[in-house]
């Protein structure tokens, strides 16, 4: 199971210094949050904090997440696109031409995933997962970090696990939002395939400790 550091809780005067303590962690990927204020009521990081991330950990897979209306998504993923994130993906509840983002990213070369926020059905991602490289289910509601985890996401995540298998389907399954050991270690036993943590390990004294203790999972 790899672990993603959410950098939407980055402090804002110590950004470098936090991200190399996650870097040294030995955490898997950067998980990058993307906000118009609209889908949801926050903003978040845009395409120059991409870029600058890139260009100081060369060697970090980034994950990019749209939360944002397709308008908007139209107008800003190009440029997310020029620094070639390795997964990118973006909510059911917000696009309608759900093919089309799937089709560009995937010539492009990167993983496209649909994200699906709480009180959404299962059911209306079942048109597009045989075309998906995962599918990000939400364990908060979107938009803002140091939410409590819904204890609901592991019946969506058995659910999910149900239909993958029924149709032979190879997406993954990505969880994110509250979570913390406790729900890490029950994830890792139910297979899950990325998480991804915020609050909980920019604004831990010793990330080291949470990747370790996650790591050590049997």
């Amino acid at each position: 199971m790899l672990i993603g550091a959410s950098l939407l809780s980055l402090p804002l005067f110590s950004a470098h210094e936090v991200m190399h303590s996650l870097y040294t962690a030995g955490i898997d990927y950067w998980h990058i949050d993307v906000m118009d204020g609209n889908f949801v009521p926050n903003l978040a990081l845009n395409s120059m904090c991409l870029q600058s991330i890139r260009t100081e950990y060369p060697s970090i897979p980034i994950d990019v997440h749209f939360m944002t209306t397709e308008n908007a998504q139209h107008n800003l993923a190009p440029s997310f696109f020029a620094f070639s994130p390795t997964w990118f993906s973006f909510h059911i509840e917000s696009v309608s031409a759900v093919n089309v983002w799937i089709q560009d990213c995937q010539q492009k070369g990167i993983r496209p995933g649909l994200a699906l926020s709480p009180e959404t059905p299962i059911q209306k991602l079942e048109p597009y997962l045989s075309s998906l490289s995962f599918v990000l289910l939400m364990s908060v509601q979107p938009g803002f970090g140091g939410q409590h985890f819904r204890e609901d996401t592991y019946a969506t995540i058995e659910t999910l696990q149900k239909i993958r298998s029924q149709h032979q389907y190879s997406f993954q399954i990505q969880v994110d939002g509250g979570i913390q050991i406790k729900q890490a270690k029950q994830l890792k036993k139910m297979k899950v395939d990325r998480i991804v943590i915020g609050s909980f390990l920019v604004q831990h004294p010793n990330p080291s400790e949470v990747v370790q203790s996650i790591s050590e999972i049997q």
